[in-house]
């Protein structure tokens, strides 16, 4: 059985910061499976009723998702709900 590590952290939404909570968990705690919640508002959303995203949050998203998977040399297995 695979457990991931719920990743969620206050530090901010800059990709550098989700980096920096993936690799602590990783270095810390040993998981090679991590999850962030996608769904929690950055800042840049501009449709907060129905939350549809826009290009700049689609973006941003990426970015974020960009910036943990190249921490890592090794395969690590993200998941963003």
């Amino acid at each position: 059985m695979r457990c991931y590590c719920d990743c969620d952290h206050e530090r901010g939404w800059e990709p550098e910061q989700f980096a920096d909570e993936a690799e602590r968990v990783v270095d810390e705690y040993g998981f090679d499976a991590i999850k962030f919640n996608f769904d929690l508002h950055s800042g840049v959303e501009r449709d907060h009723a129905n939350r549809h995203l826009r290009p700049p949050e689609i973006e941003h998203r990426r970015a974020i998702a960009e910036a943990v998977v190249d921490s890592y040399e090794r395969k690590l297995h993200l998941e963003l709900c």
